[in-house]
């Protein structure tokens, strides 16, 4: 058998070995391979997660693996995916990734995969099923784990069929005006729009039922939980006169102010993409305007709207 030519690669692998004792680093793929392969599994493991009804063809070609619209069953759901994969050193690789999902089982991904509790931690106050369209990039670090300020990117959310109960940002308001009803409210059929950059989630402005009112929410939150978002409450009739509230503080521990406008920036990560290291994790700001706020917004989604882009030509011209 004739040897390959992957010396450099299978050094690079033991140096890190070697180094990062600790680590079980990336998954390399071979760079002397240029293959396409049909792939139908009946359940396949890894991280942790149960793969089941794995069907597609798998390209391996430049050092890259290529995935188009692969589809499998994961919690009792369907999904379809596009994704690109490429090691950058045995304890780096990059990935872009478009996904999509119906019915959703939120309680269930919120026990069982580790990035639903860290991308979306108020999904445990979440019951029901929920359908999404998303689209990222970003890094592994040395354990195939997400390297969150890394993550570029946007979708939509739809709530499908759900209950929201308990949601501590929403209870705090209906503390402080005597609506229970903002401890359940409904938000069955809402569409959610999030962009992704610097560790920080854009969320387009929504709007959903409490009883009677019609109340709003958009706004800045981190994966970290810092929160700066602003909630406007419709009152009857329609919701056309509406209260602004500014919601600050953490998921955890939120703080309001009614009637303002004015919340309390989130300055963003700083991510060194050519060394895969965090410079520096979000911070709180300063307290800024809506005027501000819109701006700064706007130049987020503006960013996060062009990774979103980047990723669907990324997969069309690897494809």
């Amino acid at each position: 058998m004739e040897k390959g030519d992957n010396t450099d690669q299978s050094l690079a692998v033991e140096y890190a070995k070697a180094e990062n004792p600790k680590s079980s680093g990336v998954v390399i793929v071979p760079k002397n391979l240029d293959v396409s392969l049909a792939v139908e599994a009946g359940k396949v493991g890894f991280k942790g997660l149960n793969i089941t009804s794995l069907k597609r063809a798998v390209t391996i070609r430049n050092g890259q693996t290529l995935l188009n619209k692969t589809t499998f069953d994961l919690i009792g759901s369907q999904m379809e995916i596009d994704a690109r994969y490429k090691d950058e050193s045995p304890l780096t690789a990059n990935f872009d990734l478009g996904i999509k999902v119906l019915d959703f089982n939120v309680q269930r991904a919120y026990k069982e995969i580790d990035m639903v509790r860290e991308l979306a931690s108020s999904a445990k106050d979440v019951n029901g099923t929920v359908s999404i369209n998303y689209k990222l990039k970003g890094d592994f670090d040395q354990d195939m784990k997400p390297i969150y300020p890394s993550l570029e990117g946007g979708g939509v959310v739809n709530l499908r069929d759900v209950e929201v109960k308990n949601l501590k940002m929403l209870s705090v308001i209906g503390d402080n005006v005597g609506a229970n009803a903002f401890n359940n409210p409904d938000m069955k059929g809402v569409n959610i729009q999030t962009h992704i950059k610097n560790n920080l989630i854009h969320v387009e402005e929504f709007k959903f039922k409490v009883s009677v009112l019609r109340p709003s929410i958009s706004g800045t939150t981190s994966f970290n939980g810092l929160l700066d978002i602003l909630v406007k409450v419709g009152l009857p009739p329609a919701g056309w006169i509406s209260i602004p509230v500014a919601v600050i503080g953490t998921a955890e521990k939120p703080k309001i102010k009614f009637f303002s406008r004015t919340g309390q920036s989130i300055l963003t990560a700083i991510y060194n993409r050519k060394i895969n290291k965090v410079i520096r994790e979000e911070t709180r700001g300063k307290e800024t305007s809506g005027r501000e706020q819109r701006k700064e917004k706007r130049e987020q989604e503006k960013k996060a709207k062009e990774a979103e882009n980047k990723v669907d030509n990324n997969l069309k011209r690897k494809s």
